[in-house]
């Protein structure tokens, strides 16, 4: 970033799988550190494409998560939610 400072910049990150949980982690830990951040206040935005991730089960991570955007058509990420989703009670979540 720091060596295209007349550029507008972004930063793209892909994952497929357990890749997707990484690069969601990463893009997420880059936003709120202000890694995309130069020093004249300009943003680089971070965009995740993730293909057949799992659902997100930490409860406050996934409310962060889906204020950024979800890709509600990605059928993986809706397979485990049959079974553990949201509306399952917390023990249960804690046993699985």
């Amino acid at each position: 970033m720091h060596q295209y400072p007349d550029k507008e910049l972004g930063i793209n990150m892909t994952g497929h799988s357990l890749g997707t949980a990484l690069v969601m982690l990463s893009a997420y830990d880059i936003g709120e550190m202000g890694v995309n951040v130069m020093e004249d206040s300009q943003v680089a935005l971070v965009k995740v494409f993730s293909f057949s991730g799992l659902r997100v089960r930490i409860v406050r991570f996934k409310v962060q998560v889906e204020k950024l955007g979800v890709n509600v058509h990605d059928t993986m990420s809706k397979v485990l939610g049959i079974l553990f989703n949201e509306h399952v009670p917390g023990l249960i979540h804690r046993l699985a």
